[in-house]
């Protein structure tokens, strides 16, 4: 077990929104079908395209994303997790993109990953679950979880530290 003296301190959650918050439910296969980029980042590739071919294809990428949206779930176990995430006043937010210093979970509930040693770099995760219910478990034993100070209105307040699922 892990001493509380040595846990790393959580003061704030970010979450990433497919595949952590909801079902994953895009087609990106489809997505890059649409818009004509089958290898490399979607969003760099259009980025450099002329502004004609680039609403052409950010039209694509609503249509995928509107589709998908008839068929979004919430990810089971996640009011649970957002109940005690609630209860020891750690603040959310939800993000894409960036995880840079961040702590990260992998939430794995086909079972791909079961040796967190096979992943590098920037895909190795700080911990793998294959639930949301897991979560406050893994938190109690290797986190301190650190309620923020209150804030008046006139404040910016930013976790200094975060974890992003």
């Amino acid at each position: 077990m892990i001493q509380p003296k040595e846990r790393k301190v959580v003061k704030g959650f970010i979450f990433d929104m497919d595949g952590t918050l909801t079902v994953p439910v895009i087609d990106f296969a489809e997505m890059r079908r649409r818009c004509g980029v089958m290898t490399g980042d979607v969003l760099d590739t259009i980025a450099g395209w002329p502004a004609e071919k680039q609403l052409v294809a950010n039209q694509a990428i609503r249509e995928v994303e509107q589709e998908a949206l008839q068929h979004m779930q919430l990810m089971p176990g996640l009011l649970d997790l957002c109940s005690f995430l609630e209860a020891q006043g750690l603040p959310r937010q939800v993000v894409a993109g960036s995880r840079a210093g961040m702590d990260t979970i992998l939430i794995d509930t086909l079972h791909n990953y079961t040796d967190r040693s096979a992943l590098e770099g920037e895909q190795k995760p700080s911990h793998i679950v294959t639930s949301l219910a897991e979560i406050p478990e893994l938190l109690q034993t290797y986190y301190c979880l650190e309620r923020p100070a209150q804030s008046s209105a006139s404040d910016n307040p930013a976790p200094q530290a975060a974890m992003k699922l």
